[in-house]
């Protein structure tokens, strides 16, 4: 199944950290196969997650400017047709072995060459990668983006990325009413003490308890994004006890995750159902 993670503004409702906290819990917790990429350069991208960084040591290379991993590899090797699943798990890093992988953003520095070049294998690159996991998620950009369209369009889920901001809430149910339908909702940052809470979104815009969930702020999430360590944070904190300083965090993690899975295995039901003549 497809899941395309995307928002009306970028850098307020956490979309790239809410995509890999949620697809971190899904294989640490459900036990799910998934795999991750986005369809755009940002200095703040999945890999910093899961990729330790001392910033005393700091060099502006990633891990794999020395080697020919990520999505400029799997977009070369795609137009050949062979062995495209192990072009795949060559290309992809693993943060939880055998169950998460994470495709590197490129390193074109090109941003319109790069796009082009997506764009052009983006419907073969999905159902490939479709057949490596059973969850594609993609971190996607801003509506005018040249891939954006196809993604949305072809996704079985869209997690629509919300802050609480009023005038950006307004703004995202008008222009995006028409995927409502294939839609779950989750509020990032969360602060739960706003007036702009989960229920005044619901009540507002008309949202069922079952199509939204919050990833609440966290500092000590905040940290483990930024330092690399995010699987160990998740890992350490997935069984904590109700007094501890993570568990509203775990638990809305563990709520939201619950509603995403199920919320896309329906619409994949429902895609099947209309499908068969």
């Amino acid at each position: 199944m497809q899941i395309a993670f995307f928002g009306n503004t970028r850098g307020k409702a956490g979309i790239t950290s809410n995509m890999a906290a949620v697809s971190t819990f899904l294989a640490l917790e459900m036990q799910m196969r998934l795999i991750l990429f986005e369809n755009h350069f940002n200095l703040n991208n999945i890999e910093n997650g899961f990729t330790e960084n001392s910033y005393e040591d700091f060099v502006m290379e990633t891990p794999f400017f020395y080697h020919r991993q990520g999505i400029d590899q799997v977009m070369k090797r795609l137009d050949s047709g062979i062995g495209l699943q192990e072009v795949i798990k060559d290309a992809a890093l693993e943060p939880i072995a055998g169950r998460l992988f994470y495709i590197p953003q490129s390193n074109t520095g090109n941003k319109e060459v790069f796009e082009y070049e997506l764009n052009r294998i983006l419907d073969i690159l999905l159902v490939e990668l479709g057949k490596f996991a059973q969850m594609v998620m993609v971190d996607t950009a801003a509506a005018d983006n040249l891939t954006t369209k196809t993604i949305l369009e072809k996704a079985d889920l869209v997690v629509m990325n919300l802050c609480q901001d009023p005038f950006v809430l307004v703004d995202c149910f008008k222009r995006f009413g028409v995927i409502k339908h294939k839609c779950v909702y989750l509020l990032g940052n969360y602060d739960r003490c706003s007036r702009y809470s989960v229920k005044y979104v619901m009540r507002q815009f008309d949202v069922s308890r079952d199509r939204i969930a919050v990833i609440p702020y966290n500092t000590e999430f905040r940290d483990a994004m930024a330092l690399g360590k995010l699987v160990a944070f998740l890992s350490r904190n997935a069984g904590c006890l109700k007094q501890d300083n993570n568990y509203y965090f775990i638990r809305e993690l563990k709520r939201a995750c619950s509603v995403i899975k199920r919320a896309a295995e329906i619409s994949q039901e429902v895609h099947i159902d209309t499908s068969v003549p």
